[in-house]
């Protein structure tokens, strides 16, 4: 396990179905943008309004949206 891991591994699994569930307001702010990948294989991020990318942005501290998740 890396050391990162040791106090255990954050999913992102269940904030997936969170944000499926209740959508990112107050969880989270979505970032519209597009991800663009590089000729050498790397990627990148233009922030574009019009976007077809999103990402979001944590608005609830971490334990708030755990305890969210595992009491509903």
């Amino acid at each position: 396990m890396a050391e990162e891991d040791k106090n255990g591994r954050m999913s992102w699994d269940e904030t997936a179905v969170l944000i499926a569930v209740y959508g990112t307001k107050g969880f989270f702010t979505s970032v519209p943008g597009e991800i663009t990948i590089h000729p050498d294989g790397s990627n990148g991020w233009n922030n574009m309004s019009n976007g077809k990318h999103t990402y979001v942005v944590q608005d609830m501290p971490v334990d708030r949206v755990s305890r969210f998740i595992e009491t509903g």
